[in-house]
């Protein structure tokens, strides 16, 4: 990696931070290698070192999505494991799937499942219970230090050659050039977001234990606010301690997050049970939602025996529900339909009937019945069934289209 000084003049040492207060962790890699824990409003006044010393080189570290667990993973073995905010003792789980000397970036994604990584310029998705990745794609630019996802599953990384913000694209691994920190930076980072607020934090770390702790423009890279940190004489990893704020519902997704759509999210499917479950009354008890979806497109409900990862790319996403069998849903003589809208809050709208514009006061989502496509076959206590919402996508007229993430449903 690049030694360097600031590219830039000095600046005032402390710009006041307008954020909520959130917990901040992570380890000092000056000396030997200590804890320390801060937090975002008052990163160096706050600031306080800990006795426990990880005994591992830990560049790759974050908080699982219910805020309870720091993940990482070792640098030199590529070995997963759970990092002792206290007593900074690193717990080994075994080996990951990476090669050694390579991974210097992890995050979690929202959805409780997902893991990133950056590992040799490339993008690796995975799961940390396992330690199981796969590479997704390489990213372009050489030395991208961490990686970090919001609460929307985008994916933000920045790079020691050109000391700029790139997004990442989860589908291909892809970076795409945002703009210039503005600081010329060296050696490991840290970067986070807090989801309480989708701010992005980082430690930005300049040689010789200089540095500062900022927050970044996700569109141009920019900072936005600053402390300079040269008085801790540390260079840092960090991770913001703020679970994820995603409803939270039934079944496992997969394909989770799909490609994002034109409004730059990932369409959402989540579920849940109307009364606790079961099979009565001609429907299964299950609700569907899908929200984060492109205001007035139509979609509608899919589903399917089985499902395969990655998908069938199909124009902008990906189609993850597999044959054997899959249909879309007949909805007749059910509550609702499956086909309908999403209104301007991104929510798709249900409709009465076959009708392709429904009232403004449409209930949203999805009673899923019983019957599957004219009752061809039926769901059935114990089976798994796997759904998906297939939408179009804008602009208008132009004949794309995208999918949400899947969601898996084990029926009591």
């Amino acid at each position: 990696m690049k030694k360097s000084i600031l590219a830039l003049a000095a600046i005032a040492a402390t710009v006041t931070f307008a954020s909520a207060q959130s917990h901040v962790v992570g380890i000092n890699y000056r000396g030997a290698d200590t804890m320390f824990t801060s937090d975002t409003a008052n990163f160096l006044t706050n600031w306080t070192a800990g006795s426990g010393t990880s005994g591992s080189r830990l560049f790759a570290l974050d908080f699982d999505a219910t805020a309870t667990s720091i993940y990482a993973i070792d640098y030199d073995t590529s070995e997963y494991g759970i990092l002792d905010e206290v007593t900074g003792i690193f717990a080994p789980m075994g080996a990951t799937t990476f090669p050694i000397t390579s991974v210097n970036g992890l995050t979690a994604h929202p959805n409780g499942t997902t893991w990133y990584a950056m590992s040799g310029d490339a993008l690796w998705v995975g799961d940390m219970t396992t330690g199981n990745f796969t590479m997704v794609g390489v990213s372009g630019p050489t030395h991208l230090i961490d990686i970090a996802c919001d609460s929307q599953g985008n994916l933000f990384a920045h790079s020691l050659t050109d000391d700029s913000l790139h997004s990442i694209d989860s589908i291909t691994g892809v970076a795409t050039l945002l703009g210039p920190i503005g600081v010329d930076i060296n050696y490991a980072q840290g970067m986070d977001f807090d989801w309480s607020n989708d701010t992005l934090y980082a430690t930005l770390y300049t040689g010789g234990g200089t540095g500062q702790f900022v927050s970044l423009d996700t569109t141009t890279g920019a900072i936005l606010s600053w402390e300079v940190t040269d008085t801790l004489d540390a260079e840092m990893e960090m991770t913001v301690q703020v679970g994820s704020a995603a409803p939270s519902g039934i079944g496992t997704p997969f394909c989770d997050p799909n490609s994002p759509n034109s409004t730059g999210a990932s369409t959402q499917l989540t579920g849940s049970w109307l009364t606790g479950g079961g099979i009565a009354g001609g429907l299964s008890d299950l609700h569907l939602e899908c929200s984060n979806g492109v205001s007035g497109e139509l979609g509608y409900f899919l589903v399917g025996s089985s499902f395969v990862e990655p998908g069938l790319t199909v124009s902008n996403g990906q189609l993850c529900i597999a044959s054997g069998p899959f249909f879309r849903y007949n909805v007749l003589g059910t509550t609702g339909n499956s086909v309908g809208l999403f209104n301007a809050s991104g929510v798709l709208r249900n409709f009465a009937g076959t009708s392709s514009v429904g009232p403004a006061g449409a209930e949203t989502g999805f009673d899923v019945p019983e019957a599957l496509v004219g009752g061809a076959m039926t769901i059935a206590s114990g089976s798994t069934w796997n759904f998906q919402v297939w939408h179009r996508d804008t602009p208008a007229g132009t004949g794309t289209s995208n999918f949400s993430n899947g969601l898996s449903v084990t029926f009591p």
